[in-house]
């Protein structure tokens, strides 16, 4: 005879060609069940954490996982089942038609499944056990993005709690399930719920996947059919390669990089050679100045902690998209390398926001030179959700606070992140409200385990002491806490259960004068024009992309063919072209011949992560750690005096300047007045700038990277004195800097209460990863609304929202229809949110811009 909770449907969207009409509830929740039973087997890493967090044996830790994926649509045994009308006709032909004004499937069921688990394992405390009880059973219930609000919960209904009921006995027999967490231990479980939330979501779509669990018919008992849910779990997990890779049994630098593990940089051979602490996570922050091979030490690193059973695969975070796209093709012929090859091919991720056209260029380019060492059309690229449970990964930094935002699938995020080895890079990039979501992001990995590496050239020491004290929590170390003092530079700090260290690394040259001038503005037409005649490859680095652009128009008017154009402002297609012109003319590999004469005019895109060189250098002022970062795109490869690329010796074009656009300092009250126009706007630290135009001014230059720690802490000093007359700026700086934090305070998970709905106390919309003037995402079109350059995301730009009143569809993004206006270059008429008409420009050479209708050419 058919159980009664057999004759209520989970899936009725049957597959073209197959004669099941529907699946049976029971049988999709144990679909489920079975593949979060075999995925947690499979993942040995994650398993072990959850059973850690929840106070209990891995076995009895799986049982709770796979009840819990058991139960996660009991919710559905309620009104739900009236959403297909012929199938509850046909399967409760004797019961009256419910409302389908009822609350959703999913509120429905964490009420139903509290009472019954309260009942049935904490009868004498229920009213305790159901306040505690929410963030698991959401981990449940909640598996469509967000926790459920239980206080509006009222449950399937008088009439089919009997029938839900009696499927949870029932399935708690199947699992042998004859006891629950322990509410009063420690709270662990709380910590536990948002890992359980991510397993349970993504394995309900695989358990959803009709290829691997074709709809049956209800003639099978609970305990037959799950022997068979069980077997295509198997198949499901191996076919999307979900399982949990052995690591290689080789690792380090000789492994990873073995053509110059010779000529490896010191901090390289530190990342070599450090003790591992085996028994937890471990921070490591290095700090070296640019081209001194941080990435390759990160790398050396993370395949030691791989090789040491302290992660499960790699994740590389940077701060723009750009820096991503550059990083993916350097880590992509790399990626076997961290595992074992009986695993199979490791699935290889990028993500961000426009990913799948990078994955198009990377996956083409790669092709072509038969360097594919991973999987880059893996199951989890399908989606920017499922991106980071890639074995290897590369992301912006978004996407790891996206991990620690209120956002729908933020548990996914963690998931994927998991057990990983986290690589940040640019640490030093972050603003405040960034720097506070890093903190707790660390705080997450820490509490799953997860070990991180943070990169970068300068790291004030209050925010290395946050990011340390951070992970500290997460990790629930116990003992005095250490606070980084060091100020040596270059330096290692790792932190772990046994304590902080700080090892002082020697520099990987020796340390030299690097002789910086202020100019004013006035002076850099003359000065470029001069050193391009002298032959010299030159990068004029502005602040902005109007001072860019308008550089760009008197320059390109003096020396057409000799200068190209490098920002934000471009779309993705073009962007990636400047990005990839860029490193074949003044990478590594460029020559006398592709250099010689050449001027590129560029924003902060040039100052991160592109291995780029140039015999001059005149920037904008900007704070201290961003000057340097642009003093690494000077003179960062050993050259002839032609600019031919040495493999030895010193560099032969002479002794050199690095010029800084900037308002003189001593006794100028208008020193702010006078900066490059909208500095403050990008870089809102008057006190910071004014200090770092100070060293230029009064000390003519840097020692790098001896001077480096000195001249950081000197810019950002907290208890130094300002001058008078930046009192009120320096005022307004700093509110705004704790609003920032406030803000990243506020909008970040509250971590303490698992996956409950008591995890943040905002609405989504505001749980951004950048803190600033709203932005849009544009597409240029033609006239006729196709996308320009063939594709939405090739076309696609981002623009701040007050520029102009736009349009957003429902994928959000706002077309414009432009007009071909030349060879390469388009134009609309546009209105602003004052109805003032506006030309909207874009061309291939200078990129987007808007003006006033006047400025047509």
């Amino acid at each position: 005879m058919t159980a009664d909770f057999l004759t209520y449907w989970g899936k009725a969207h049957p597959l073209p060609g197959t004669t099941v009409a529907w699946h049976p509830l029971a049988y999709h929740s144990l679909d489920v069940a079975a593949v979060v039973g075999e995925y947690l087997r499979v993942n040995p890493s994650l398993s072990s954490t959850l059973a850690r967090l929840l106070g209990m044996a891995e076995d009895a830790a799986i049982k709770v996982a796979m009840f819990l994926a058991g139960s996660h649509d009991v919710g559905k045994f309620g009104p739900f089942q009236a959403k297909v009308e012929e199938l509850f006709a046909q399967l409760q032909p004797d019961q009256p038609v419910p409302s389908q004004a009822a609350q959703h499937h999913s509120q429905a069921g964490i009420s139903t499944l509290l009472d019954w688990v309260s009942a049935r394992w904490y009868p004498d405390s229920l009213e305790d056990a159901e306040l505690a009880l929410e963030p698991l059973l959401n981990a449940s219930c909640g598996h469509h993005g967000r926790p459920v609000d239980l206080s509006n919960s009222t449950g399937v209904g008088k009439r089919t709690t009997a029938a839900a009921h009696a499927y949870l006995d029932a399935v708690a027999d199947v699992l042998g399930l004859d006891s629950f967490v322990d509410l009063w231990d420690g709270g662990g479980y709380r910590q536990a719920s948002s890992l359980l939330a991510g397993v349970l979501t993504l394995c309900d779509w695989v358990g959803s996947m009709q290829r691997f669990f074709p709809y049956r018919a209800p003639t099978m008992s609970l305990k037959c059919y799950f022997v068979e849910a069980q077997d295509q779990a198997r198949t499901a997990l191996v076919e999307l390669s979900l399982a949990e890779k052995r690591p290689s049994a080789k690792a380090g630098l000789s492994h990873l990089f073995p053509a110059f593990t010779a000529s490896a940089t010191p901090l390289q051979r530190f990342a070599d050679s450090v003790e591992l602490d085996r028994a937890g996570p471990s921070l490591f922050i290095l700090e070296d100045e640019t081209g001194a091979g941080k990435t390759e030490a990160a790398l050396t690193l993370a395949s030691r902690l791989l090789q040491a059973g302290r992660g499960t695969g790699v994740l590389v975070s940077l701060p723009t998209q750009a820096t991503a796209d550059a990083l993916c093709g350097r880590l992509l012929p790399l990626a076997n390398m961290f595992f074992e090859a009986e695993g199979g091919v490791p699935s290889f991720s990028l993500a961000h926001g426009s990913a799948s056209l990078s994955l198009a260029r990377l996956r083409s380019e790669h092709l072509e030179a038969g360097s594919i060492c991973a999987d880059l059309d893996s199951w989890a690229q399908d989606s920017s959700k499922t991106a980071l449970l890639s074995d290897v990964g590369v992301c912006t930094i978004d996407q790891v606070a996206l991990s620690i935002l209120p956002v729908k699938h933020f548990c996914l995020r963690q998931l994927g992140i998991g057990q990983k080895v986290l690589v940040v890079d640019e640490a030093h990039a972050c603003d405040a409200y960034m720097l506070k979501l890093l903190e707790t992001a660390l705080e997450a990995h820490a509490m799953r385990g997860g070990s991180a590496i943070l990169l970068s050239a300068t790291l004030p020491r209050k925010h290395k002491a946050a990011l340390v004290a951070a992970f500290r929590k997460g990790a629930r170390w116990t003992g005095a806490q250490a606070v980084p003092v060091s100020t040596d530079y270059p330096l290692a700090t790792v932190a772990s259960s046994g304590g902080m260290v700080e090892t002082p690394i020697a520099a990987r040259r020796v340390s030299r004068f690097t002789r910086i001038q202020r100019i004013g503005d006035s002076a850099t037409e003359a000065l470029v024009l001069r050193l391009l005649a002298a032959g010299k490859c030159v990068l004029l680095l502005r602040n902005t992309v109007g001072r860019a652009q308008a550089d760009f128009d008197t320059f390109f008017a003096l020396l057409p063919g000799q200068v190209q154009l490098a920002h934000a402002k471009f779309v993705g297609k073009h962007r990636s072209e400047n990005d990839r012109n860029l490193l074949e003319q003044f990478g590594k590999r460029s020559t006398s011949a592709t250099r010689k004469g050449q001027l590129v005019i560029a924003t902060q895109v040039a100052e991160q992560s592109l291995d780029v060189d140039f015999d001059e250098l005149i920037t904008d002022l900007a704070p201290i750690d961003a000057l340097l970062q642009r003093i690494g795109r000077w003179r960062r490869h050993v050259r002839d005096a032609d600019g031919k690329m040495a493999m030895a010796g010193d560099d032969a074009r002479g002794e050199g300047l690095v010029y800084v656009v900037a308002p003189e300092t001593h006794g100028n009250v208008d020193f702010l007045a006078e900066l490059p126009a909208n500095t403050m706007f990008v870089y809102p630290l008057p006190v910071v700038l004014f200090r770092t135009a100070q060293l230029v001014e009064e000390r003519g230059g840097l020692q790098i990277p001896a001077g480096v720690r000195e001249a950081v802490e000197f810019a950002y000093d907290e208890e130094a004195e300002a001058p008078a007359f930046l009192a009120f700026a320096e005022e307004r700086s700093e509110g705004k800097i704790e609003a920032a934090k406030r803000a990243a305070k506020n909008v970040r998970l509250n971590l303490t209460v698992g996956y409950s709905q008591l995890i943040a106390d905002v609405a989504p919309e505001q749980a951004v990863t950048r803190l600033g003037e709203k932005s849009v995402r544009v597409v240029l079109c033609d006239q006729g609304g196709a996308p320009l350059f063939g594709s939405m995301e090739l076309s696609r730009l981002s623009l701040r929202a007050s520029l102009l009143a736009l349009e957003v569809d429902d994928t959000g993004h706002a077309k414009l229809r432009m007009g071909a206006a030349g060879s390469g270059e388009w134009e609309m008429l546009a209105v602003d949110h004052a109805s003032k008409e506006r030309l909207v420009r874009y061309s291939r050479t200078r990129g987007f811009s808007v003006g006033p209708p006047q400025r047509r050419r």
